[in-house]
């Protein structure tokens, strides 16, 4: 996996192929991102040269040679030409790694969706859908405390502070949305505390009915409102003894 805005790696995954002997496999995972992206590993038992490095898969013991630019092959050891275009990321001699601008097998073509200026307010990031199945469409990464198509709006903004000299390392936050005609929504997100501080700010970026705090093996009752306020700032305070 790479970032697409930086292009940077971030990590592998190891899926087996139950049936090898079969023309097509159907594959059916569920990938968990960790937070802090892996390092490679000077203990390997895997030698891979000047041309690469050894890292473990995310889910998985084993490990694996990422090589460098025009280098491929189990211990990054088979030379090959890049036919990739400037900017991109060349993985092997067929397949190329496109900037977030670019498309193609070779990312020579451009995106149209995002035009020349940032439609995105609040210096959001522009990021173009597929031309293919719409030539104008974008969406649109906000930057933390805006929403809306284009980052127009202010987000609500929920300050909680922790009555207590035992603060979490990290929180999870459970947003619970309620509906009428079909079961409840829910999301979990979580959020890293500082060091050395008691205030935490979560920016809501949908609608929601119900909100727990989790920490410390305890959920918390947060807010509970049965309409959804836009625009509105809630403070909170929550004591471990209560």
């Amino acid at each position: 996996m790479f970032d697409k805005i930086t292009l940077n790696y971030y990590g592998s995954w190891y899926l087996s192929i139950p049936f090898p002997f079969l023309s097509v496999n159907r594959l059916s995972t569920q990938l968990i991102v960790p937070y802090e992206k892996p390092e490679f590993s000077k203990n390997c038992s895997l030698e891979c040269g000047i041309h690469g490095k050894c890292f473990y898969y995310i889910n998985s013991p084993k490990s694996f040679c990422k090589c460098v630019q025009e280098y491929s092959g189990r211990f990054c050891h088979l030379k090959h030409e890049c036919s990739c275009s400037p900017n991109s990321i060349c993985l092997n001699s067929s397949i190329c790694l496109c900037p977030l601008n670019k498309f193609g097998s070779k990312c020579f073509l451009q995106h149209t969706s995002c035009p020349l200026y940032n439609p995105c307010q609040k210096n959001g990031q522009c990021i173009p859908i597929n031309d293919r199945i719409n030539k104008n469409g974008f969406i649109c990464l906000c930057n933390e405390g805006y929403i809306g198509l284009n980052c127009e709006y202010k987000s609500n903004r929920i300050d909680i502070t922790f009555r207590t000299d035992v603060i979490p390392l990290v929180i999870f936050a459970h947003w619970i949305r309620a509906f009428d005609d079909r079961r409840h929504q829910r999301t979990t997100t979580f959020k890293k505390v500082l060091f050395d501080q008691h205030l935490v700010t979560l920016f809501v970026k949908e609608p929601f009915n119900v909100l727990f705090i989790e920490y410390l093996n305890n959920s918390y009752l947060t807010v509970l409102r049965e309409e959804f306020i836009p625009l509105d700032d809630i403070s909170i305070d929550i004591n471990i003894d209560n």
